[in-house]
C-alpha cells in the first residue's frame, strides 16, 4: 500500500468534510472513513495500526492509501493492515451503518 499524494477529488472532500485540527479528527476515523466511501464507492474501507496505534482508512483500486484522518498522526507514521479487513463484508456493514 503506498502512501503517495492524495488524487484530487479525495483531497477536496476531505478539506470539505473534515476538520483541519488533529485533536478534533482523533477517535473519529471510523465514521469518517464510512462516510467517504459512501460518497467514493470505488474506495475500500480498511483497518489495522497507523504508528502503532488503532486506525480505519480507505484503500482506492490501484492499492493507494486516502486516510481522511491522517493528519492526526506523525508524518512518518507505518500503516499496518489487519488481513481479516480486506474484506468487502466488512465494507458493507460499515455502509450499512452510515447509509
Amino acid at each position: 500500500m503506498g502512501t503517495d499524494p492524495v488524487p484530487m477529488k479525495y483531497a477536496q472532500w476531505i478539506r470539505d468534510n473534515v476538520p483541519a485540527s488533529p485533536p478534533a479528527v482523533r477517535g473519529t476515523c471510523i465514521g469518517t472513513v464510512a462516510r467517504m466511501i459512501v460518497a467514493f464507492p470505488e474506495l475500500r474501507a480498511t483497518s489495522g495500526t497507523c504508528g502503532g496505534e488503532p486506525h480505519w482508512w480507505c484503500v482506492d483500486t490501484a492499492g493507494k492509501i486516502v486516510d481522511p484522518t491522517r493528519h492526526q498522526f506523525a508524518s512518518a507514521a507505518k500503516y499496518r493492515e489487519r488481513p481479516q479487513h480486506r474484506y468487502q463484508d466488512t465494507i458493507t456493514g460499515v455502509r450499512r451503518r452510515v447509509a
